[in-house]
């Protein structure tokens, strides 16, 4: 995962626009899934999604370890110029992120709760602090359901 969070914070730092942790999330989350419902390069996300933990959070799904590192910033943009990928540097994928970039964050958590993973673990999360990890299968049923 850490591949593509960098490779997403220099398609926003190109694009001159910042973002925060929760945005990162979010967008680490639909872009896989759209590499998932496009099928730009399967075995790539499958890869990717299987480097780190993915979690739900309350606010949606969360990369633990992505999320330790960019903490510090709490609600103000990530300083971090990130790194391109040359195997995520796919221009209909990067016209992804920086559409994402732009969407309301809050938006973005809205439309994650609306996958069955996170309904069927509501409930957990809310009440319990759970925080269930994702298979690459959940998200396969999230965007090709």
């Amino acid at each position: 995962m850490r591949e593509l969070a960098n490779h997403i914070l220099y398609v926003a730092n190109e694009n001159d626009s910042p973002i925060t942790n929760l945005q990162l999330q979010k967008i680490m989350y639909f872009t896989i899934g759209f590499m998932i419902k496009k099928d730009i390069s399967l075995s790539l996300a499958r890869n990717i999604f299987n480097q780190d933990p993915m979690e739900a959070w309350l606010y949606g799904p969360v990369v633990p370890e992505i999320y330790e590192t960019y903490k510090k910033f709490k609600s103000s943009p990530i300083v971090d110029e990130g790194e391109l990928s040359e195997g995520l540097n796919i221009e209909e994928l990067n016209d992804v992120i920086v559409n994402l970039i732009d969407t309301n964050p809050f938006l973005l958590v809205e439309l994650s709760h609306e996958h069955e993973f996170w309904k069927n673990n509501r409930n957990a999360i809310q009440h319990t602090n759970l925080r269930p990890r994702y298979t690459f299968q959940d998200l396969v049923e999230a965007f090709n359901g």
